[in-house]
């Protein structure tokens, strides 16, 4: 029977926190309670006969319905509720609607089970009184609930089921949940994201039934093992579930009825529910059960069950707090702080949050100076400080501070501490008594000293909490779980800061206010300090429109400018001044490292620079093109001095220095990739370089700088060069300025498309320097020469003024050097490299090449940069279409030993061995199957080297996606890319270049497959209908516009298609001027659909460029096909004249090239017929005629050739000229071409025999045109073909009714 009101006996309350599947661990709590009692009263005890009251939310919900209002056993409610579990939390990922009809169903048949009517109503069980919280999903902040019984007030009343699902439904994994009457209908959502503990509404609801007199022996509050360490900055209703927990223990813990139980250590959240899960789940409990503790605490519930209670619910509700205690030192906080709330809830997690084991709580807070360390602690103490009975805050700057500070605060405590000292200070602390209880917390503030052991002054004890603050995050080891590395504000903890600060109350901020704050705060990197003072400043001066200008005009002083505030900071309201706290503590070495550190971008420089540049004594140069002074010396001896004291590297040596700027947190690590990073905050960055004065700056930015120089090495095999440029732009501004071997250096670093002018223009410079020197002959001009002549090519793509420099130094070096020595074969293979950009000359070049290499692998060895880049580059002519099957061969085992020599040397895993495998896998798939085992073998090889970091996984799927395309596994090659596609968005932003060279990837594959829509669809996500194609990602850009504009045209809509390919086609030409390789896609897609949309005059210009370019490049243009467009072009413009000289030329080539029967050759002279037909001189066009007729039944090709439109072409010619007999037959062996080309069953030969029905209509032969008609409609009908049988019926209607007329004419 459900307990009456009206019943003496002490209240048993029962609260269970809301949660998901975990909530299980709540009813094997249970279970252990329910299994004492009835082994204690010896007969069975049944939940629903135990408590007076069960209050639950979430998912517990349906466990106190089961148990409570159902009445059923522990046992049988384990089982049903993990059942709905199991339906509600599958392991295939399921959107909310379906998750909640999932539940519904779930709940229904559990009911259907037990034999529950399915419109049962939840107040006609007969169980325990049991509260289900429900809030408004409009109003979530008051508490609603579903009872069994009645009350005072009207509510609904609900189905078990319509109960059980509102309880549970939990954005955003549920839906809201549909209530009422049809007139008062409304949408509720679970109360366990406002009210995820119960156990004060338990409380209210039971006064409410009850009456607050009524008396309560036991209030049992059941967590569900949820932990907030695992979700700091997370789930904030389990921050919330705990600090309610915390609370109520605060206030009843004394009283002997409360009591709260919660597995510990915590289970994994989890995201579906199997018989694994529901095991582990078990066993945790289990585990926690087992527990001393818990054991006790169980005891101690049927303990308190039993007994006889003095608290009435009122008085219960009377209950408050310990007196709280004065904050000893605490200093005030600051009227401008903003609460940063994932660091505040990881505090209250660490100090707060239930353990089963009574310790010492230990929070470790560091960051750097101006983070807001000691404020965040201020504020906590503030927010929590009645959960202490004791808080002594304590300058922990050095032994003496601390001393003095912790027995001034037991003093200010009691009298009875005068005089003691600080072993019995730390005593007192350790052995509680009536003064200084177990609920104390020490703050030690400020604890930077690296040489300071802060443990020291930790009372030896298994209770009270500690708090450290420190920018020496080594510290972290004394506490490594609950530790706080403070990193700067969010942007919007920022901006509130600064306009609280610069402005006041929030009622005086405007729109524009916002978005001026957003500016200033990210110029600081949401730094607090320098936040906040930059807000005192603009309050003072009124000047936040223009506070960034004068920031920039004035930065240093600006940021030592001190505000005024009443906390008791140990420096001056001002960035730089908390920074130069740090000073004291650095030796010389720490201070001359941080020094040179600041020329370089903040981002963090590579830590290997150092190990690397001392591997080369500081003193490597690349290029020695003039002598040193005395200044490169002495940068050399300082780096040396701080990196190197000893004479040779040594990491730990280095580690040292690197420790020192940690502890005091002016740089940290961080790891990128294979490497670690010694990465500054912006300020601190900015405050290290201001400080030095004229003498310094002048000998760290020379070491500065030779350190960078010094990592620009060729033959050293390590492409670190790449990663340097951000850290060499404080030296390029000034490039002018410096010894020209360091401008050679930086512009081999200075790696950005839109400076390749500027760069040029340096190397000419020194050229220039150089030669005024050592003149022309020397090998020193000549390497300044060599090295603008491969910017040339990189950046103008200019190859004809490249291969002059080069021949120039080639004939030069022959003659100061000798003809078979290293520095003649570098300008031999340079040269080599700028002709083979035309394409021409291939005899030539393939000498050069060969002749180069066989000199450096004898002069330099096989093992050398310049060797090997030799190999690379005639590698990569030779796998070229022009070279055929042979340089595929020979290519391939250039590449077998480049790959075999660079593994040697610098192991599989280095990029550029890397590299050269991808190169060897494209040669090997290229040469088919002959090389197929092979492929194979070195793909598993390839496959293998990729780590798990997140850049490597995007290229082992991109490669993955190349290989499975190999191999002939299109869908998963498609499924591979479109996964990438995702990764690159999520990982590098939508339009940045890594992710569009994925997108180009996938687009590629899908033009190669032909799937044209997909394509299409996936390219407008990109290509912007702006078209501004600039910008770092620019090339990237372009090829996709080039790729959607193609597609577009193909499709047949040129009038599309057409802004997209001249913006491409823009793009092209300013990125590679008049180099025709670059710029020949783009020209032809741009001149055909002009051509399509007939603006010939336009297209006669490009075409004319293709014709120019075919002339060029032997074999890479077709010269008939850019003849042809050219001479239509020409033709619709009526320029008849030149047209019959393109097109007589182009032919004249084409027969002797291809033979007169090629498809080409046969094109170019129709259209030469057909320009002497538009000149009306048909005399001389009958001899190309007969020419024509003799050739036209031979013509050479296949599908891919135009061979159906010359004998169209022709067929039409012939009969504008009533030439029908001969027309006829060319229409004729037209219909056999096709036969032969797609085959009789193909329906592209079924269209193409509507052109001789179309003649024999013409020629009034209507029956045969008619028996050719009807068969295509048999054979579109045949293969469902709609729009075709529409047009054939067409045609035989206009048959049909010509038929009809010459009938009736006849009659």
């Amino acid at each position: 029977m459900r307990h009456n009101s009206d019943s003496k006996e002490d209240l048993r309350i029962l609260s269970l926190d809301g949660g998901d599947a975990r909530c299980t661990s709540q009813v094997f709590i249970l279970r252990e309670y329910i299994s004492r009692l009835s082994s204690d009263s010896g007969r069975e005890v049944l939940p629903c006969e135990h408590f007076h009251l069960i209050t639950a939310v979430g998912p517990a919900g349906a466990v106190a319905v089961l148990m409570g209002a159902l009445k059923m056993s522990i046992d049988d409610t384990i089982d049903l509720f993990a059942q709905i579990c199991r339906d509600v939390y599958p392991a295939e990922e399921i959107v909310s609607q379906t998750r909640s009809e999932a539940l519904r169903s779930a709940v229904e048949s559990a009911l259907v089970s037990k034999g529950v009517a399915l419109n049962t109503l939840l107040s006609q069980v007969t169980g325990t009184n049991i509260v289900l919280g429900y809030v408004s999903a409009t109003n979530i902040g008051t508490w609603r609930a579903f009872r069994n019984y009645t009350t005072r007030h009207h509510a609904y009343d609900p189905t078990i089921i319509e109960a059980i699902c509102a309880c549970w439904a939990m954005p955003p994994q549920f839906e809201g949940f549909i209530v009422g009457t049809e007139i008062e209908k409304s949408m509720v959502i679970s109360a366990a994201s406002t009210f995820p503990n119960p156990a004060l509404q338990a409380i209210q609801e039971a006064s409410d039934l009850y009456g607050p007199e009524r008396r309560v022996c036991l209030l049992l509050s059941l967590g569900y093992g949820g932990s907030m360490r695992r979700n700091v900055g997370g789930d904030d209703k389990l921050v919330q579930a705990e600090v309610t927990a915390h609370e109520l223990e605060r206030r009843w813990g004394m009283t002997g009825l409360y009591y709260r139980l919660s597995v510990i250590p915590s289970i994994a959240a989890v995201e579906y529910i199997a018989q694994e899960t529901l095991g582990s789940i078990s066993a945790h409990t289990s585990d926690y059960l087992l527990n001393p503790v818990t054991d006790r605490v169980l005891d101690q519930l049927v303990k308190a069950s039993s007994h006889n209670s003095r608290f009435t619910l009122k008085s219960l509700a009377q209950v408050t707090a310990p007196p709280k205690v004065s904050f000893s030192g605490l200093p005030p906080l600051s009227p401008y702080y903003v609460q940063r709330d994932t660091p505040m809830n990881h505090m209250v997690v660490s100090l707060l949050g239930s353990e089963v084991e009574e310790r010492q709580r230990v929070l470790i807070l560091t960051g750097m100076g101006g983070s807001g360390k000691t404020q965040m602690v201020i504020a906590f103490i503030r927010e929590n400080g009645d959960c202490f009975q004791n808080v002594l805050f304590i300058d922990a700057s050095s032994t003496k501070t601390i001393e003095t500070g912790l027995i001034a605060r037991l003093r200010a405590i009691d009298k009875s501490f005068q005089g003691i000292d600080l072993d019995s200070a730390l005593e007192a602390l350790a052995q509680p008594n009536e003064v200084i209880t177990t609920k104390w917390c020490l703050v030690f503030d400020n604890a930077d000293d690296p040489t300071l052991d802060i443990a020291e002054f930790f009372p030896a004890c298994d209770h009270g909490a500690i708090i450290i603050t420190s920018r020496n995050a080594q510290l972290e080891s004394i506490s490594p779980n609950d530790h706080i590395s403070l990193e700067v504000m969010t942007k919007d903890e920022a901006c509130e800061a600064l306009l609280s600060s610069a402005i006041g109350s929030k009622d005086s901020w405007r729109p524009h206010h916002r978005r001026l704050a957003l500016d200033i705060v990210k110029e600081f990197e949401y730094l607090p300090i320098a936040v906040v003072q930059a807000g005192c400043y603009i309050r003072k001066n009124k000047c936040l429109e223009t506070y960034l200008g004068r920031l920039e005009a004035s930065r240093s002083e600006l940021l030592r400018h001190a505000s005024m505030q009443r906390d008791k900071l140990r420096y001056k309201h001002s960035v730089y001044a908390a920074f130069d706290i740090s000073l004291t503590s650095l030796s010389e070495r720490a201070l001359g490292l941080l020094s040179i550190l600041s020329y370089y971008d903040y981002t963090g420089i590579p830590r290997s620079v150092l190990s690397l540049a001392a591997a080369k004594n500081f003193a490597h140069e690349d290029y020695e093109l003039m002598d040193r002074g005395s200044d490169f010396q002495e940068a050399i001896g300082l780096l040396r001095h701080i990196i190197t004291p000893k004479g040779k590297f040594e990491d730990v040596e280095v580690d040292r220095i690197i420790e020192e700027l940690q502890q005091s947190s002016l740089i940290s690590l961080v790891s990128f990739d294979s490497d670690i990073k010694l990465r500054f905050h912006p300020l601190i960055h900015a405050w290290a370089y201001d400080r030095q004065n004229d003498e310094e700056r002048r000998k760290y930015h020379d070491a500065a700088l030779r350190l960078l120089t010094c990592m620009v090495d060729e033959n050293d095999g390590i492409d670190i060069e790449s990663e340097l440029y951000p850290h060499a732009r404080r030296f390029i501004k000034e490039i002018s300025a410096l010894h020209v071997n360091d401008q050679s250096a930086l512009v081999e670093i200075w790696q950005t498309d839109s400076e390749g002018q500027a760069r040029l223009m340096i190397l000419e410079d020194i050229y220039q320097q150089v030669r005024a020197a050592y003149g022309d002959t020397d090998i020193r001009t000549s390497q300044a020469h060599l090295v603008l002549c491969i910017l040339y090519i990189r950046e103008t793509y200019d190859t004809l003024k490249a291969e002059v420099i080069a021949r120039q130094e080639y004939e030069l070096r022959k003659t100061i050097s000798g003809p078979r020595t290293a520095p003649t074969a570098e300008a031999m293979s340079i040269l080599a490299f700028s002709m083979d950009f035309s394409f021409t000359r291939k005899e030539e070049v393939m000498d050069l090449f060969h002749t180069a290499l066989d000199i450096q692998q004898e002069t330099l060895g096989p093992n050398h940069f310049s060797t090997q880049a030799t190999m690379q580059m005639l590698a990569t002519s030779l796998m070229r279409d022009d070279h055929g099957p042979d340089g595929l061969e020979e290519a391939s085992i250039l590449l077998e030993k480049l790959v075999a020599t660079r593994s040697a040397l610098w192991g599989v895993d280095r990029p550029e061995t890397l590299e050269t495998i991808d190169q060897l896998l494209e040669c090997y798939a290229a040469m088919g199957d002959a090389k197929q085992e092979k492929l194979k073998e070195l793909l598993e090889i390839r496959q293998s080297r990729y780590s798990s970091s997140p850049s490597d996984s995007v290229a082992a799927l991109t490669f993955q996606g190349h290989v499975y395309e190999l191999q002939g596994r299109h869908e998963e090659a498609e499924s591979v890319y479109r996964e990438l596609i995702k990764t690159g968005r999520d990982m590098f932003g939508d339009l940045s270049p890594r992710n569009l060279n994925i997108v180009i990837a996938f687009a590629e594959f899908l033009q190669r497959r032909k799937k044209y829509a997909e394509l299409e669809v996936l390219l407008h996500q990109y290509v912007r209908t702006d078209l501004n194609i600039h910008g770092t990602a620019r090339d990237q850009l372009r090829s996709l516009a080039t790729i959607l504009g193609e597609t577009i045209l193909l499709d047949g809509r040129p009038e599309e298609a057409l802004p997209i390919l001249r913006a491409a086609y823009i793009a092209a030409v300013d990125r590679f001027g008049s180099f025709w390789v670059g710029i020949l896609q783009n020209n032809q897609l741009l001149a055909e659909c002009l051509l399509e949309q007939k603006q010939y005059g336009e297209a006669e210009l490009l075409f004319r460029e293709q014709v120019h370019y075919a002339h060029l490049a032997d074999n890479v243009i077709s010269k008939a096909e850019s003849s042809v467009h050219l001479g239509v072009c020409l033709l619709e413009q009526e320029k008849y004249e030149e047209a019959e000289s393109v097109f007589k030329d182009a032919y004249g080539e084409s027969k002797e090239e291809s033979g007169a029967m090629h498809a080409e050759s046969c094109r170019l002279l129709c259209y030469l017929i057909l320009t002497l037909e538009k000149k009306n001189e048909l005399e001389r066009a009958e001899p190309l005629m007969q020419e024509m007729l003799k050739l036209y039944e031979n013509i050479d090709g296949g599908k891919e050739t135009p061979i159906l439109w010359v004998l169209s072409t022709f067929a039409e010619i012939l009969e504008r000229q009533k030439r029908l007999t001969e027309a006829e037959a060319v229409w004729r062996h037209r219909e056999e071409k096709s036969r032969d080309l797609f085959g009789a069953d193909h329906l592209q030969y079924v269209a193409e025999r509507g052109a001789l029905a179309m003649f024999l209509f013409q020629q009034r032969r209507y029956t045969e045109s008619k028996t050719i008609r009807e068969e295509q409609l048999a054979r579109y009908i045949e293969a469902g073909d709609i729009n075709r049988q529409d047009f054939i019926k067409e045609k035989l209607r206009e048959i049909e009714e010509v038929l009809i007329s010459e009938n009736v004419g006849a009659a």
